[in-house]
């Protein structure tokens, strides 16, 4: 992608070299692209989306989304918002329930994921974005899930679609099921790393912990973020943002001045501490709810609508922590 929007820059044309890299696993491999004319002078494409939206609509039972950014839509919900990917989602699961189908969807990405950035002459850092569905697809690359990134005529992305040849029995909801070799590995891995487990020990002691079935660790791995939300606020107090307590500004002001346990001791607040597992936690779903529009000094801000159907929304009733 980067030579391709180089020479149509420069406008030029130069021969492009392949690389053979022995296989490790015997795969099925489909490079994809969110590409248009304007950036590499090639017809629009937004083969990316596709896939996601493809594998979304045919997940038999399981769905897991690691992705900086979540930002997608309904129809008639957020109408500034194209990308249909949740609207995708939302049906999956709605047939599911139609169906009596055990069918979750794990959905991780950053507590903050994007803030003002400073100018920096530093090295910067590759993210990969991945989908893993059912343990048989994965997608990765460089796509957010956001319009700038699927849609195609914006940013320029590109991603693979690896779709496992060798296949193995897995387990799904305790019966048997047959994952791909490569797909089933790298969910995994990532799980235990955000449970905390990777180290073989730790993992094949944390009997109540087992990853290789998603539909069985679903309720446990929302008990450990749940645990570790609670945990960060007792010990930190205020200082933990985002949170489902702040509702508004005025929500902000007030708890940036609860303390916290590390204020009154600190060697129970290490000892707490100790507790937190991996590193996942509760997204705050309910933070700054009552204001939708970000604050026109921060350029960098999330895009959000404001013209969504907010009718039966009352922000009057008593705020409760939602996990």
């Amino acid at each position: 992608m980067t030579i391709m929007t180089w020479m149509k820059m420069k406008g030029i044309l130069i021969l492009v070299i392949l690389f053979k890299i022995p296989s490790a696993n015997n795969l099925r491999i489909q490079v994809l692209r969110s590409v248009d004319r304007w950036s590499a002078d090639e017809n629009h494409e937004a083969s990316i989306y596709n896939a996601y939206l493809h594998a979304i609509e045919n997940a038999q039972h399981s769905i897991y989304i690691e992705n900086q950014f979540f930002i997608s839509s309904q129809s008639g919900v957020f109408l500034k918002v194209e990308n249909q990917l949740l609207s995708a989602m939302a049906k999956r699961i709605a047939r599911a329930y139609r169906n009596g189908e055990d069918f979750h969807i794990y959905v991780i990405m950053p507590l903050k994921p994007e803030f003002p950035g400073e100018w920096d002459t530093k090295s910067g850092k590759d993210l990969s974005k991945l989908m893993i569905v059912d343990d048989k697809i994965t997608i990765i690359g460089s796509a957010n899930i956001n319009d700038r990134s699927m849609l195609g005529s914006r940013d320029s992305e590109v991603a693979v679609m690896i779709e496992d040849v060798q296949v193995m029995d897995g387990r799904m909801k305790g019966h048997s099921f047959p994952v791909g070799k490569f797909s089933h590995s790298l969910r995994c891995h990532l799980m235990r790393e955000h449970l905390g487990l990777l180290d073989d020990e730790s993992y094949n002691m944390s009997t109540n912990l087992k990853v290789e079935d998603p539909l069985e660790l679903h309720p446990r791995f929302g008990e450990v973020a749940l645990a570790n939300t609670l945990t960060f606020e007792r010990v930190f107090g205020g200082r933990i943002t985002p949170t489902d307590h702040v509702w508004n500004f005025d929500d902000l002001k007030n708890r940036v001045s609860i303390p916290g346990l590390v204020d009154f001791d600190v060697n129970e607040a290490k000892k707490e501490l100790s507790n937190i597992r991996g590193n996942i936690v509760i997204y705050p779903l309910l933070f700054l709810a009552e204001v939708l529009k970000p604050s026109y000094l921060d350029m960098f801000s999330m895009y959000v609508d404001t013209r969504g159907d907010t009718k039966d929304l009352n922000f009057d009733t008593e705020k409760t922590f939602v996990a």
